[in-house]
């Protein structure tokens, strides 16, 4: 995450909830209380046959190079006075898996 810090301009703190994920072949969607709920369609190209979503390699994602590409199908934030909601599905759903460890 030190990599990110740079594009933090304003600590408006912090907010604890139950995380939970669900995942259904390549579609997933995360809640995180009521803070957060956000879920994804995978973009899965041209060929019908294919089981796997179209992904971008060597990206250099601080979470992980390799990224698998979607559409937001439902994205909803309240936190810290902000609200922000989107169901138009136009928006990006990347993904990928990670894991972050306080070293």
């Amino acid at each position: 995450m030190a990599a990110l810090s740079g594009m933090i301009t304003k600590f408006v703190g912090v907010e604890s909830a139950p995380i939970r994920f669900e995942a259904s072949s390549a579609q997933w969607s995360v809640k995180a209380g009521s803070l957060v709920s956000i879920a994804a369609t995978p973009a899965m190209g041209i060929d019908p046959a294919a089981t796997e979503p179209l992904t971008l390699g060597n990206t250099g994602h601080p979470a992980n190079s390799n990224v698998s590409l979607a559409h937001a199908a439902q994205s909803q934030v309240t936190a810290f006075g902000f609200l922000w909601n989107d169901s138009s599905g136009r928006n990006n759903g990347q993904y990928a898996p990670f894991t972050w460890a306080n070293t």
